[in-house]
């Protein structure tokens, strides 16, 4: 079992990260396109709503288990097809606003089950980096005027 544990910060507000994070291929650090090939319906991302991703030979299917924008979402990501190895991770992104009051403070929590272990270890520092961009490259809301 892992325990995937980072803080990150995003100069969007919290609500700005929170629809971010509504979109299911932002969850997943992949050289592709990550593109959605079955899902639960067309409406807003929501408690319960899932997607499933294709990534080359792997499906990745992703259940938005608590969605409660723009504070918490945790969600559930099953791997499935070659090299999978049955990998499942259950991720908790918590945000906050940041001590300026214009950014945001991410605080992901989780744990995974199978895969192959080295590889994840191997591949932590990557994929924090990888996702410390991406949260980096959330434009911040303009202020009101």
């Amino acid at each position: 079992m892992t325990r995937p544990e980072a803080t990150f910060t995003s100069p969007a507000d919290p609500t700005a990260v929170a629809a971010y994070l509504a979109d299911p291929r932002n969850l997943v650090i992949a050289n592709n396109k990550r593109p959605i090939v079955d899902q639960s319906d067309d409406g807003p991302t929501a408690t319960g709503s899932w997607y499933v991703l294709k990534l080359d030979q792997l499906r990745l299917r992703v259940e938005y288990v608590a969605f409660d924008p723009p504070t918490r979402i945790e969600v559930e990501i099953v791997s499935s097809g070659f090299g999978s190895a049955g990998y499942r991770q259950r991720v908790e992104y918590r945000l906050a606003p940041d001590s300026t009051g214009t950014g945001t403070t991410i605080t992901q929590e989780g744990e995974g089950r199978g895969g192959i272990p080295i590889l994840g270890r191997l591949m932590a520092g990557l994929v924090r980096r990888r996702m410390q961009r991406r949260f980096d490259s959330i434009p911040p809301t303009p202020p009101s005027t």
